[in-house]
């Protein structure tokens, strides 16, 4: 595992025993209007956030943009970026996909697309197409819970709705927003692009304007992993967490923030309850859980 290729999705820093978190992952979205905050179902369906948080961490979803804009219906994004052309001009591109997940939506509890909740999209009669592309619902769009097996919900928004509702009224002149129609076109890569209901912050009249007033989320995630510290004994302490399946779950303890870290545990995690023993004399101890997608 080399360095430059670790990301560490949550350090969870513990100072005493009998400290306890929760165990959902929470992704902010800083948006050029306001930033949203939500709470992912890493527990219910967890290929789906999985999925989610590798296009987040592996940098594929950066200078994404929200690509589509229906009022009291979605917005969506995770289908383009803006980068730049073979001359070095801005222009839109299609974000590469790591591949097709199953859908998820009967596994778990079954979540409804209801106002607040984000779910993937996918291709028409095609129930495990989904793969970078994800949308937030404007409303109560229950009807997609029966649409090809159902659109999988794999989180809610926790905070930040003020932001979602600027997207709720009708285009193209209410609100703060407007919503412009680009021709489908092959951009400098050959690549098909179809932007016919895009989301801007001001009247555009030029392409090149369309780049500045662009809908950009920029995705933050932290993970509370519902760590728990007890003593199991002289010297002996057990740090417990609720392990992330499928990616390399590090436990490390220090006696400073500054460290030097010492690696307690590491190991793939399988997506429940894992534990790593400490047997330091030194009772001020700090210990961080770290995730490498």
């Amino acid at each position: 595992m080399r360095l430059n290729r670790e990301i560490i999705l949550l350090a969870a820093t513990l100072l005493f025993s009998g400290y306890k978190t929760g165990g959902s992952t929470i992704a902010t979205f800083n948006t050029t209007v306001g930033n949203m905050e939500l709470e992912l179902y890493d527990s219910d369906k967890p290929v789906t956030v999985s999925n989610f948080i590798k296009y987040v961490t592996s940098g594929r979803f950066q200078n994404q943009f929200i690509q589509r804009w229906e009022p009291n219906f979605v917005i969506q994004a995770g289908g383009y970026y803006v980068g730049s052309d073979t001359n070095n001009a801005t222009d839109f591109r299609t974000i590469p996909i790591f591949g097709t997940i199953t859908n998820e939506y009967s596994l778990g509890r079954n979540f409804s697309n209801i106002y607040g909740t984000i779910a993937m999209a996918r291709q028409s009669g095609n129930t495990n197409s989904a793969s970078s592309q994800w949308f937030l619902n404007l409303t109560n769009n229950a009807f997609l819970d029966k649409v090809d097996g159902g659109f999988t919900v794999f989180g809610r928004i926790t905070a930040g709705t003020n932001i979602l509702n600027l997207f709720i009224p009708s285009p193209p002149n209410a609100g703060d927003l407007r919503r412009v129609n680009i021709p489908p076109y092959f951009n400098s890569y050959h690549e098909p692009i179809v932007l016919d209901t895009l989301p801007v912050t001001n009247n555009v009249t030029t392409f090149s304007q369309v780049f500045t007033n662009l809908i950009y989320v920029n995705i933050s995630l932290r993970r509370d992993l519902g760590v728990q510290i007890k003593s199991i004994g002289p010297n002996q302490r057990q740090i417990t967490w609720n392990s992330v399946a499928g990616v390399t779950n590090v436990v490390e303890s220090s006696s400073t923030l500054a460290g030097p870290w010492t690696i307690l545990s590491q190991t793939v995690g399988t997506g429940g309850v894992m534990t790593a023993d400490d047997s330091s004399s030194n009772n001020a101890r700090i210990y961080r859980v770290k995730l490498f997608y």
